[in-house]
């Protein structure tokens, strides 16, 4: 199996999950590239587009939205919330088969760092129109919300990192690539005129349920789930158990966090 193959395997079986507890990113991220740009896209290509959450926040903004995802059960989700001027289609990053120039927006949302990133910028290169905008956006994990949660969420990723790089059987089922090296390899690629980093951020409200499963949609957790669950079963049945006690069953806010590089071609 390829590390493409082993990417786009390593998000099958949580779809629902991932849906249902993710926030879509900040409607600043879109007045940014907008701005940019300059004018209403016509076409937005949102690459890694999941569920669809990233891919429909651009449908009140641009005449047509494409999210191209390669996983069959992110892409059911997503195939059963299209909207008239959101189409999906199931394709590789740096292997999309759309038409050269066709998008004057592209965009990576919690994506990119699962894409090789020299193949994948010589697409979005492609797909860009000549003044067209490229951006990344990442968010910072967890959310800002109860400290001693979010204390328990950094220990038990922690082994949930451990696992990953020691254990053979989990370390072989991913490839990605640093998140802080976007926007060095935005920069490096001779692509783009300018390039630059913004923060943004939003507030929801969650409680300690959505705090936990915000965690269990994590890759990394369901990959061992699904291999290894032994080796984490001790740590979530833990860390659920705290979070609950912590939140005592209210409301709170969720301050999540991002970061967004963009190119400007």
């Amino acid at each position: 199996m390829t590390n493409h193959q082993k990417n786009v395997e390593r998000f099958s079986g949580f779809a629902e999950l991932y849906e249902d507890v993710r926030p879509s990113f900040p409607e600043d991220v879109i007045a940014l590239a907008c701005g940019d740009l300059g004018r209403k896209p016509a076409v937005v290509v949102d690459l890694g587009s999941g569920t669809g959450l990233s891919t429909r926040a651009w449908s009140n903004h641009a005449q047509l939205v494409i999210g191209v995802e390669p996983n069959d059960d992110m892409l059911g989700v997503a195939q059963k919330q299209k909207t008239t001027n959101v189409d999906y289609q199931q394709a590789l990053a740096h292997d999309t088969g759309l038409q050269t120039g066709c998008a004057d927006i592209v965009s990576c949302s919690q994506s990119f760092h699962w894409m090789e990133p020299h193949t994948t910028l010589q697409e979005i290169n492609r797909l860009l129109t000549h003044d067209g905008v490229f951006l990344t956006i990442d968010n910072e994990w967890p959310p800002v919300s109860d400290w001693q949660a979010e204390q328990l969420y950094h220990s038990l990723f922690n082994k949930v990192n451990q696992l990953e790089m020691t254990e053979p059987a989990l370390r072989d089922n991913q490839r990605k690539w640093a998140k802080d090296n976007h926007l060095i390899n935005m920069s490096r690629s001779g692509y783009f005129r300018f390039t630059r980093q913004v923060l943004v951020s939003k507030t929801e409200l969650g409680d300690g349920d959505r705090f936990i499963k915000l965690a269990l949609s994590q890759g990394g957790i369901q990959n061992i789930l699904k291999h290894q669950p032994e080796l984490i079963a001790n740590e979530l049945v833990a860390f659920e158990k705290a979070v609950k006690e912590f939140f005592g069953g209210q409301p709170r806010r969720f301050y999540f966090s991002y970061r967004v590089n963009i190119g400007i071609k």
